[in-house]
This record gives structure tokens, sequence and C-alpha cells, in this order.
């Protein structure tokens, strides 16, 4: 067992720091600059998702309420237009509205 630290030593030692890792400034950098090279990249496939790779064809999707009514939404990505919160009969009017702007651009579905 060793023996006590006398007072002294105490607080010789609370003085001693860890040592600290400098770093190069070309490494300081090197590392912010690939950090922005990332969020570049991020924010390039983003714009490509959402200019080139999405699809034309309107989306249409449906919630239920929690007193189970059923509200329908849809985007139109060609026009950049969207519905939202509408009855059946809304987005069907939406809809025609649609192919009447763009004749022959949505497939039909039977």
């Amino acid at each position: 067992m060793k023996p006590p630290l006398s007072p002294s030593d105490y607080r010789r030692l609370e003085l001693i720091d860890p040592p600290r890792v400098q770093l190069d400034p070309w490494r300081i950098k090197l590392y912010s600059g690939l950090k922005y090279l990332g969020a570049g990249c991020r924010s390039l496939v983003k714009w490509l998702q959402s200019t080139c790779w999405r699809s034309p064809d309107v989306e249409i999707w449906q919630v239920r309420d929690r007193d189970g009514r059923i509200w329908w939404h849809g985007h139109d990505p060609v026009s950049g237009r969207s519905i939202h919160a509408v009855t059946e009969a809304e987005i069907r009017c939406w809809l025609e509205q649609r192919w009447h702007l763009y004749p022959g651009s949505s497939r039909r579905i039977d």
C-alpha cells in the first residue's frame, strides 16, 4: 500500500495538465475542407433527387383522422402544385384539372 500524499504533493499534481495534441494548420484546413465537401455532396444529391430523378407522375395518398374520416392529399411534380386534406370528390376534380392542363401526361389507372 502506498503512503498517503502530502498536501504539497497534491497541489503539485493538480497543476499538471494532460498534454494537448496540436494539429498542423494544414491538417485543420484539410479537415474543414473535407467537411464542406461532404456537405456539398449531400446538397448535390438532394438537388438531383428533387429535380432529375423524380417521377413526373402525380402522387396521391390518403390519411385517416382520429374521427375515422379519410382525407386525400396530392402533389404534382410537373407543376409543383399540391392539394391537402380534401374529400375524394375534390381530389378527383383536382386530377381532372391536371389532366386538362397536361393532356396525355398521366397514365390511366383502371
